[in-house]
């Protein structure tokens, strides 16, 4: 009986430690923030600040999840459900009909977003707009590394580099690249090293696919050498393994992707039916694209010159806006196909034909196969489709 007894006050003992404890499941916020001068406080979930459309910065309302009464400057945010991820996330409260943000400082950086994670998170500060936060490892890396970022250099180097290829100058053109080429390692080096250092970071993880478009897809199946396997598996870690599977296909070689997109007018194309005899030129594009809208003559020039010669031309727009794109096919007068998916969001597009960065073009030959790749440079298209089409 005595046994029993002991076994019995053990267990409450333990169970009384338990409930002392911070439920860490999901998310636990706990905020101590004096001179908030509202009730209320409001959780909001964004999608990552590399992937926000348009769209998203118009909604200020947009994902506000939760809120939490202020009593004394304290307030609590508390989640059992566990997230799949690290989230971007603010805490803002209403102030004669607007949003303000509280804002958090490390170092040189003070920035209104936070990394939401599974784990007890403490807010403490005296003033709104500049609150410390501490507990969440993923907020501190993000504090810590910024938006890792390629250096002032690399695109200084980029943009000198497509001035001299517009002027063509072959021996500027030779020392750019090659600098070029040097900055982009330079920034390899750079992410790798912390990769190496966080293996388990959502937000490392999220460096990895959002800068992708300043590393080729060699560095990045590199880096991801160096993770966590269990990273592969969330929603990010998803991503980048179908960017890279969708970069081995989008190379010269191969069969490019078929599609079956609508025009204007809702009718619907897919790419055995608008494929060029001989050539076919893919352009992505978008109306508030101004090197795309610049672009637009020099196309209707080419497209003039080679119609006859068996060259079609085709442009899928990555528009937000059905209304933006269709105001921007009245003014440009395009004689050839224009297509998209909306009113789906374009970043279907953008991820099948990674297309991140505009204008961007694919060559394709008369079955289809892919003869240039992710092309930016439309002089360098024109040099191929005027060596073929002679």
């Amino acid at each position: 009986m005595k046994k029993m007894r002991n076994k019995i006050i053990c267990f409450l003992f333990i169970f009384c430690l338990a409930c002392n404890k911070p439920v860490t499941v999901g998310y636990h916020i706990i905020g101590n923030v004096q001179n908030v001068p509202v009730k209320y406080i409001y959780l909001k979930i964004l999608p990552s600040v590399f992937m926000r459309t348009a769209e998203d910065y118009n909604n200020k309302y947009l994902d506000i999840v939760d809120s939490a009464a202020v009593v004394d400057g304290h307030f609590e945010f508390h989640s059992r459900s566990a997230l799949d991820e690290t989230m971007d996330a603010n805490l803002c409260y209403k102030q004669l009909g607007q949003l303000k943000y509280l804002i958090f400082s490390s170092g040189k950086f003070k920035v209104p977003d936070f990394k939401l994670e599974n784990t007890t998170i403490r807010i403490n500060g005296d003033d709104p707009s500049n609150v410390e936060i501490s507990g969440a490892k993923e907020t501190e890396i993000s504090l810590k590394y910024g938006i890792c970022s390629p250096s002032e250099q690399y695109y200084k180097v980029r943009s000198n580099l497509r001035k001299a290829e517009n002027s063509a100058n072959p021996t500027l053109i030779k020392t750019l690249s090659i600098q070029l080429e040097q900055q982009q390692q330079q920034y390899f080096q750079k992410v790798k090293s912390i990769v190496i250092e966080n293996p388990n970071s959502g937000v490392v993880n999220g460096y990895i696919y959002s800068w992708r478009n300043f590393l080729n897809p060699n560095q990045v199946q590199q880096l991801t050498r160096y993770q966590d396997k269990k990273m592969w598996e969330s929603p990010t870690g998803v991503m980048i393994k179908y960017y890279l599977k969708q970069g081995n296909l989008l190379l010269p070689g191969n069969k490019f992707p078929t599609f079956s997109l609508a025009d204007s007018t809702n009718r619907r194309y897919n790419l055995d039916e608008v494929k060029g005899k001989k050539l076919t030129l893919v352009v992505f594009w978008s109306s508030s694209c101004l090197p795309c809208r610049q672009e637009i003559p020099e196309l209707k020039v080419l497209y003039k010159k080679f119609k006859s010669k068996g060259l079609k031309l085709i442009s899928i727009s990555l528009d937000y806006r059905k209304d933006y794109w269709k105001k921007a096919l009245k003014v440009e007068k395009m004689t050839w196909i224009n297509i998209s998916n909306l009113p789906k969001k374009y970043n279907e597009i953008q991820e099948r034909y990674q297309c991140n960065v505009i204008p961007m073009m694919y060559l394709l030959d008369n079955q289809n196969v892919i003869v240039m790749a992710r092309e930016y440079e439309l002089k360098k298209i024109k040099v191929r489709i005027e060596g073929q089409l002679k």
